[in-house]
């Protein structure tokens, strides 16, 4: 794979949808091999049990996948205009039953400031405090 100049890797500017896919494919496996170098016996040696470890592993590993492949399909959608795809989500939310919901989506998830990462983050941290939680207080 031929690497990219290090003027293009920091620029600020939105990637397009190949370079997000590219980007959450990398991630992904990055957040993978994380959990493959953890493995059972680091887990266990933290405190975990061997079945607290195989559920830490499996909801860590559907997270990361899940979001992944919800990103790639808003990222390949159809060759519409992201103004376009927005008007045609928000369609699909009546105002007059879902008016909460609406307003979430209009003023966060369509906000063109609106970071995907740190909503990664923000998930992936509520999951690892709640496996926290699991630890054998007498071995943490």
């Amino acid at each position: 794979m031929q690497r990219r100049p290090l003027e293009y890797q920091t620029r600020h500017v939105p990637p397009s949808p190949s370079e997000r896919a590219h980007r959450l494919t990398r991630e992904q496996r990055t957040c993978a091999a994380a959990l493959l170098r953890l493995g059972a016996r680091h887990a266990a040696g933290a405190g975990f049990t061997l079945e607290s470890t195989a559920r830490a592993i499996s909801i860590l590993d559907s997270y990361i996948y899940g979001f992944g492949r919800q990103q790639l399909n808003l990222s390949a959608g159809p060759d519409m205009e992201p103004e376009e795809i927005a008007e045609a989500f928000l369609q699909a939310i009546p105002a007059e039953e879902y008016p909460h919901l609406r307003e979430m989506v209009v003023r966060y998830a369509l906000n063109a400031d609106h970071d995907e990462s740190a909503d990664f983050e923000f998930g992936l941290n509520l999951i690892l405090d709640g496996l926290e939680r699991l630890l054998d207080p007498a071995k943490s």
